[in-house]
């Protein structure tokens, strides 16, 4: 069964709404118009004469109207190529208002009154209240690659179910308020200055409470003009956590070095961007003038993504004013080893005929940029390490050489993000061995917000298959931090037949839609074929441009694999093929663009796409290449989490010189033992 089957039942759906929409459109225009007949009703009746129980049977009808009559309709004509957005919210909107009209007659159509309720369903009944975390699982079906139509009505349904719950919720809340001071009024009459504070109190409260909803609403929509990222809750509220940490264990602690160890997935490029205008403006109230900050990476395709992530929350920052225009130009420097050398000669620091390899060479990697440094007070204020495994010793003792220390303490300020079991470029040591001099604080990104509860069991328990060895898989278990994840109850195991553990991963945000695809061919031209006839299918389903907006991303572990299935692909698919590896591909190339692009499918080395993801991710011959059992688990596990949602891992390497191959064969169908037993 080919890659397009897992996935052809939730598009097959989506064909027949497609078909049955043609005979439900006739029936719209009727069924638009006997619903805003509801609404009419009600935006012009008089409610402030009606007892509560006539409020509420009026609430739920609007509600049942709502949810079981003008969604659907809205999802046919989804289905037939209408905008979600532009159908589903309006339908939101609109209950919300008439939910608010029947507590509040104040409450009509109008854009004042339609952004007070759009807050109300995002913020909850009071200011800062968010409901994110209540609508991840419902929204989890839409952050799939794009499924429309009637597929989407029963999770639009409860999505707005919840939503005018709250709106019904608040309202009530309000109104209940009000006649609570009515009562209190005509109960203390012959006290009138008494009554008059105690009718102000309560209604400030409700003014101010409301008034915080708004502002905070109005924060969010600024932060969206100005360029700025909506974050995914559970990245927010851990990045708030980071910034309010106590005991001088917070992110926001200058002078010290922090270590972030993140899961595959947890954000931590963008816990990093937003932490730069944050530290930014705490240095500059601390010292009066803005830092100089460093942006070290290894990756040349992180260089415009680190870049992009950056601008962005430099120029809307969380909970903070934006920051001048020109501070990004002017203090933020983002470089590898090459371009830092150019930045250095520039700064008149070295000398520019110390060439690169000269540099890679030499015994002690960055001895010579040492020698030109001579004793120097460093040139940053603030460092930032991204993928700080990558990151060998001698670039750390540089890293903390070029950053200035504090004016009362030798300590730097220096901030670093890693994952051990990331480290494929063969760099020796933990990160914590590395920096353990620096007294580092220790911070543990735990949540995956991107790869889904499914992809990441397999992967886990793949990498620890019954084919390693004792000795790597003690090895892999220090790399994947098991202890440290279990001591936080973020995995749990589970005692499997054959002696070894199956290990359920709690920490994923996203149990996730379907189980991977893994599949043995006979040689590379079957498996270049499959992809292909798997991607020409998916396309006819569901048309080229909405599968794909989250991007197709093919990982392969050799040159000559990128260059062959390049070939096949773009002779079906034409430019819609990027290939991102190869020889003709320069550095100065890769640093302006990023690995992963939309309405693209993107062919690269696994080393090239680290950092990147994608809704659907292929993983081309785990076992190839000449790595060592550790860095080749290590590899399968970085590319294996790339994928959003859906993931194939196919091979053309003969099953007896393919362990990998064979441990993902056998861990996909535990995983799917593992599901058909919790159904039960």
């Amino acid at each position: 069964m080919g890659f397009f089957n897992k996935i052809a039942g939730l598009y097959n759906r989506v064909i027949q709404s497609i078909q049955d929409g043609r005979d439900v459109i006739f029936n719209l225009p009727a069924k638009v118009e006997e619903n805003s007949q509801l609404f009419k009703t009600i935006f012009n009746g008089n409610w402030s004469d009606r007892n509560i129980n006539d409020m509420e049977e009026a609430v739920e009808e609007v509600k049942h109207r709502v949810i079981h009559e003008l969604i659907p309709a809205a999802a046919t004509l989804n289905s037939l190529g209408a905008f979600g957005i532009i159908v589903y919210t309006p339908c939101q909107i609109i209950g919300g208002l008439a939910i608010a009209h029947i507590y509040n007659p104040e409450y009509t159509v109008n854009p004042k009154y339609m952004l007070n309720i759009a807050t109300v369903m995002i913020y909850g009944e009071l200011a800062g209240e968010l409901v994110w975390s209540q609508l991840v699982q419902l929204l989890t079906p839409l952050l799939t690659p794009p499924v429309v139509g009637v597929v989407m009505t029963p999770y639009m349904q409860a999505l707005t179910e919840m939503l005018l719950n709250k709106v019904h919720n608040y309202f009530r809340q309000e109104f209940l308020n009000k006649q609570k001071v009515k009562t209190q009024n005509s109960t203390q009459a012959s006290q009138a200055a008494h009554s008059k504070q105690t009718n102000s109190e309560p209604k400030a409260t409700n003014n101010t409470q409301n008034s915080e909803v708004i502002q905070e609403a109005n924060k969010l929509l600024e932060r969206i003009n100005q360029g700025g990222k909506i974050l995914f809750p559970t990245q927010e509220l851990v990045f708030h956590e980071l910034v309010q940490g106590s005991n001088n264990e917070s992110a926001l602690t200058l002078e010290r070095t922090h270590i972030f160890r993140g899961v595959a997935g947890s954000g931590k490029t963008v816990i990093l961007g937003q932490l730069v205008p944050h530290l930014a403006e705490t240095f500059r109230v601390r010292h009066g003038y803005y830092p100089y900050i460093l942006v070290y990476h290894h990756n040349n395709y992180i260089n415009k993504l680190l870049a992009d992530e950056i601008q962005s929350a430099v120029n809307a920052p969380i909970n903070i004013p934006p920051l001048p225009k020109e501070f990004y130009k002017k203090n933020v420097f983002i470089h590898n080893l090459s371009t830092l050398k150019d930045e250095l000669y520039d700064r008149k620091m070295m000398n520019k005929g110390l060439s690169l390899k000269e540099i890679k060479e030499s015994n002690e990697r960055a001895k010579k940029i040492f020698d030109y440094l001579n004793n120097h007070t460093g040139i940053f204020d603030i460092i930032f390490v991204d993928e700080g495994q990558d990151i060998s010793q001698e670039e750390y003792n540089l890293i903390i050489n070029l950053c200035r220390s504090g004016s009362k303490t030798t300590s730097k300020s220096i901030y670093i993000f890693y994952d051990d079991l990331q480290n494929i470029f063969g760099i020796k040591d933990l990160v914590l061995k590395r920096v353990n001099s620096q007294r580092p604080i220790e911070h543990f990104l735990s949540s995956c917000v991107r790869t889904s509860k499914k992809l990441v069991d397999f992967t886990f328990n793949t990498c620890l298959g019954d084919s390693i060895d004792d000795t790597s898989r003690v090895e892999m278990k220090r790399l994947m931090s098991l202890n440290k994840l279990k001591e936080r109850s973020l995995i749990t195991e589970k005692y499997m037949e054959n002696g070894r553990n199956w290990i359920s991963c709690n920490f994923c945000v996203f149990p996730g839609e379907t189980t991977p695809e893994v599949r043995q061919f006979n040689s590379n031209q079957e498996c270049c074929n499959a992809v292909v006839e798997d991607l020409d299918q998916l396309f006819s389903a569901q048309g080229l441009e909405n599968v794909l907006k989250g991007g197709v991303l093919i990982q392969c572990f050799s040159k000559n694999m990128v260059q062959e299935i390049s070939n096949v692909l773009y002779a079906k698919f034409g430019n819609r093929v990027n290939r991102r590896s190869g020889e003709d591909i320069s550095s100065q190339e890769k640093r302006m663009k990023l690995a992963v692009e939309p309405q693209t499918i993107n062919v690269a080395l696994v080393w090239d796409a680290k950092g990147y993801d994608a809704n659907i991710v292929y993983v081309i011959n785990p076992d190839g290449g000449d790595q060592n059992t550790i860095k080749k688990r290590s590899l399968f596990y970085v590319a294996a989490t790339r994928a959003k949602q859906f993931l194939a891992v196919y091979s053309s390497i003969p099953e007896q010189n393919a362990p990998i191959m064979q441990d993902a064969l056998v861990a996909v169908q535990k995983l799917e033992r593992q599901l058909v037993e919790t159904q039960k």
